[in-house]
């Protein structure tokens, strides 16, 4: 249900409820809930950026999951989707349909270890009311918004749970008189059993949220932007209709729950065929029960209105449209009252468009029809055609069809645990939190600080023990100066040792340098050149180490390949074998083309000097 919004008439009102609260017993803390499951410290308050989130979203038709992953440059892709018919047999919160639920979640996470699942209450199990509050401190702010919602709604504390968030997503300590609030309320029992429905198949919930804020992930998350001062938001379920009112910043400022809808579309349908049981305005086939037929009857129409309406414009039946006529003008009348209490409530703002999610919205005869009651542009925007998907997943497997029944799940695999609002963790919960953070925060830039610090004494204590050490070895040189010359025997001596030392050297060059000139030019050699004929002259060096005659090589070689790459490719060896710091001074002596059997070739021959 949807309340009109108010604003507080004068402070005397506010005062007085207060003080009437002041007489009777004291109230419970705002949105206690049983104390959830105990979570590592570091888990619990040192949030990881990024990861993945399961949105789930069910009714009596279909099951269905979409995994989101966060990419480093913060946008989001889907990593994985599922859409499970429940058919006859299944239907939710039945052994069965939790059997289900554990094999969708087990195929969807796929091993993923560290991942959130989200999940949707029923739109007819919430409560929603917006008002209008004056500034206040945030204990005082949350004890009025308790009193206010309590006293308009009859709000039983022991048996739902409130929560809330500010329209405008500013805090209550900014420069604003007043602060407009969305509050929000669902039965512990029905929340306890869409947790323990999760926990049972092994997947706790991570958060438990509404349609209306699934829909509000989308222009917090930039996937949709306003581009007005106001918007709505109409999702036509398969059970029920949402119509949310979005401000400027993306918040919901006002939702309603209306039961016009699919199921309500296929029942007009059924309705006709039992009237007239011998009408053929459908090539759908006849199978199972009545229902079936309908509902084959109805989808068959928006798949051929995809195909043909969105070229002529003109529905396939138009027999068929005259039957939904009914349920379209309920479901246009709804929403015309709904936004014309929102324009006549003080906002002093308008509606600029519709976006129309469901499947019917797929359907340009529904969507001009709407936007001739409406009198306002109407859109269905395809959030999935503009999206990232995995590269593992093809996204022609996500049909049109199957895509505006998963915006829910779409929407709520976006939530962010700090800002959309969760029936598992409350606006109160979410400040302790925040708080925590904010100690543990300051507790980490302390230590990094001290770290810091302590750093810095260890290494001017190095600096000193540095100082020391050069001081002794400063004290040790001189010792060894003013300790006794040398002799000549201990210069012969040494002087020898220099000597055999570098006649072992020479011998070594001797004996291995043309090997290493070898080496060398087999390096620089690429595979299009081929050496047909090799000689490397050593160098001769006196018995002195002096080198009386300069080493070098001499070399001759084919290059095949493409013809107009032969003298580049002879110009490249020869700069490669210039830039070799075993060789210089290399130059060309002789370069001609041949033909051969294997097609044109180069001759060329080449000498060098050895360094």
């Amino acid at each position: 249900m949807t309340h009109k919004p108010e604003d507080l008439s004068s402070t005397d009102r506010l005062l007085s409820l207060i003080r009437k609260s002041s007489d009777e017993p004291k109230e419970t803390s705002l949105l206690s809930l049983p104390v959830p499951e105990k979570k590592p410290l570091l888990k619990r308050y040192f949030r990881k950026k990024g990861g993945e989130v399961v949105g789930v979203d069910f009714d009596n038709a279909y099951l269905r999951l979409i995994r989101i992953r966060l990419l480093t440059d913060g946008q989001q892709e889907i990593a994985a989707f599922r859409i499970a018919p429940l058919g006859n047999r299944i239907e939710p919160y039945t052994p069965a349909f939790a059997t289900l639920l554990r094999a969708e979640l087990s195929r969807i996470c796929n091993g993923v270890s560290d991942i959130e699942i989200w999940g949707l209450l029923p739109p007819e199990e919430i409560r929603f009311h917006q008002f209008s509050l004056p500034k206040d401190s945030a204990k005082q702010m949350e004890q009025t918004i308790f009193l206010r919602f309590k006293g308009e709604t009859g709000f039983d504390e022991e048996k739902d749970i409130l929560d809330y968030q500010f329209i405008e997503g500013v805090s209550p300590f900014k420069e604003m008189r007043s602060l407009d609030v969305l509050a929000f309320s669902a039965a512990r029992q029905q929340i306890e059993r869409v947790r323990r429905l999760f926990s049972g198949a092994g997947f706790p919930l991570s958060g438990l949220s509404a349609s209306p804020f699934a829909l509000q992930n989308f222009f917090t998350r930039r996937w949709l932007e306003p581009g007005e001062d106001c918007i709505g938001t109409v999702h036509i379920g398969r059970r029920w209709t949402v119509i949310n009112i979005h401000l400027l910043s993306g918040k919901v400022h006002h939702t309603r729950t209306i039961r016009a809808s699919l199921d309500s579309m296929i029942l007009a349908v059924k309705e006709h065929l039992q009237r007239y049981p011998d009408d053929q305005f459908s090539d759908a086939k006849r199978g199972g029960d009545e229902n079936d037929h309908a509902e084959n009857i109805f989808f068959l129409w928006i798949r051929q209105s995809i195909q043909s309406g969105i070229s002529s414009g003109e529905a396939p039946s138009e027999r068929l449209v005259e039957i939904l006529l009914p349920t379209w003008d309920r479901l246009s009348g709804q929403i015309n009252r709904t936004f014309h209490r929102f324009s006549t409530a003080g906002a002093g703002r308008n509606i600029g468009r519709v976006n129309f999610f469901g499947e019917i919205a797929l359907s340009l005869r529904f969507r001009r029809y709407m936007e001739e009651r409406l009198e306002m542009p109407v859109t269905a925007p395809d959030l999935y055609a503009s999206a990232l998907f995995d590269r593992t997943i093809d996204r022609e497997e996500f049909s049109l069809l199957d895509r505006p029944g998963s915006i829910p799940a779409l929407g709520i695999a976006l939530s962010d645990g700090l800002s959309t609002p969760n029936f598992l963790c409350p606006s109160h919960v979410k400040r302790t939190e925040r708080r925590m953070a904010r100690i543990n925060q300051l507790v980490i830039k302390a230590s990094v600080l001290l770290l810091a610090v302590c750093i810095g004494i260890a290494f001017w204590q190095s600096h000193l023990l540095g100082n020391k050490y050069q001081r002794v070895e400063s004290l040790r040189r001189q010792l060894t100066e003013s300790g006794p010359r040398w002799t000549t025997s201990m210069f012969d001596q040494e002087i020898e040792r220099i000597l055999q030392k570098k006649e072992s050297i020479l011998a070594c060059y001797r004996i291995y340098s043309p090997l290493i000139l070898l080496f060398e030019l087999d390096r620089l050699t690429p595979s299009r050149i081929r050496l047909t004929r090799l000689h490397v002259q050593r160098g001769s060096v006196d018995p002195k180490g002096k080198f009386v005659e300069d080493g070098g090589a001499r070399i001759e070689g084919i290059i095949s390949g493409g013809e107009i790459h032969f003298d580049i490719d002879l110009i490249g060896y020869r700069e490669s074998i210039a830039q070799s710091p075993l060789f210089s001074a290399p130059a060309i002596l002789k370069k001609e083309r041949v033909i051969e059997q294997e097609g044109v070739q180069m001759r060329f021959s080449m000498k060098m000097e050895a360094r």
